[in-house]
């Protein structure tokens, strides 16, 4: 018999944790490779339990702004997402009709130069009003989360006009367009 463990309270104490770290690490308070308030000091400062500490630096781990060398601390990583992951946004899946020759090998190089390189480039397909909810739904929370240092749209963005992609203050965006874009981010003119 499984049982499934369900949450009885909106982790709050474990937000204002990652959501204090990172501000330390996107404002440079801390900068990369620097050490991190002790995790004794943090609890103290924040009044919260071990295990609550640990949750907050593990989801910090995962978005990429912290990593753990053991007994010896925990560091500000060397290659924050904020300075260093950026995304790359098509409108349509992979297996889509619009899936153009040029879209197949932007990714395809985006993804060989994200595992050669520490600056990493994550692919966001199906963004578009009604196309793929979850990879809106992705891109917006890592938006928010300042889990990215820039935004390349595949094509103009103009359906995204009112949404968080395109509003999130703090981001630079650019896109690959036709002659008469009609986007509100910067563009590169791809012909007519």
């Amino acid at each position: 018999m499984t049982t499934t463990r369900f949450r009885t309270r909106p982790p709050v104490k474990q937000d204002a944790v990652v959501d204090y770290v990172r501000h330390l690490i996107v404002s440079g308070s801390i900068k990369p490779g620097d050490r991190l308030p002790t995790r004794a000091d943090l609890e103290r400062r924040f009044q919260v339990s071990p295990v609550t500490m640990q949750r907050a630096l593990d989801r910090l781990v995962a978005d990429g702004f912290v990593t753990v060398a053991g007994n010896i601390g925990t560091f500000a990583a060397e290659f924050p997402p904020h300075l260093h992951r950026y995304a790359l946004v098509f409108p349509e899946r992979r297996d889509g009709a619009r899936w153009s020759p040029f879209w197949r090998l932007l990714a395809a190089e985006a993804e060989a130069r994200s595992r050669d390189l520490p600056v990493g480039i994550a692919l966001y397909t199906g963004v578009e009003p009604g196309c793929d909810d979850a990879e809106v739904a992705r891109l917006t929370d890592d938006l928010a989360a300042q889990r990215l240092s820039g935004v390349v749209f595949a094509c103009d963005p103009w359906p995204l006009k009112g949404s968080p992609i395109l509003d999130q203050p703090g981001v630079p965006r650019v896109a690959f367009a036709g002659l008469q874009a009609n986007t509100a981010v910067p563009s590169v003119a791809l012909g007519g």
